[in-house]
């Protein structure tokens, strides 16, 4: 597995992070999510409480999803991501060219001072 886990594989996925696709982490927050789980009344509950640890909240589902490239399928394999579980989010991702822009600065803004 050393071999197969080069750190050459995952070079991109850097980049990409800071280009903006951030497919990696929600494929990270996947994994995280078969050590920790969730329990079967937090999966179902709409919960807005800022106490709530924040695994316990499904980020949102990055578009792309359904076409990934070499290095997230690399990932994948190599931290043994449960296929099924990729396959039912690529299911609720948009394609990367349909999906609008997020103006995250306007979000933010529309914040309450409590939040913030």
């Amino acid at each position: 597995m050393e071999a197969e886990a080069g750190l050459s594989h995952f070079i991109r996925l850097r980049a990409d992070i800071w280009d903006g696709d951030y497919r990696l982490l929600y494929l990270a927050w996947l994994k995280a999510m078969t050590f920790y789980g969730v329990s079967d009344d937090d999966m179902y509950e709409e919960v807005d409480d800022p106490d709530q640890p924040t695994y316990d909240r499904e980020p949102p589902v990055p578009p792309g999803l359904k076409k990934l490239s070499p290095a997230l399928q690399s990932f994948v394999h190599i931290f043994e991501i449960d296929p099924f579980l990729v396959q039912a989010a690529a299911e609720a991702s948009l394609d990367p060219m349909k999906a609008l822009a997020v103006d995250y600065a306007n979000l933010v803004g529309r914040l309450s001072r409590r939040r913030v």
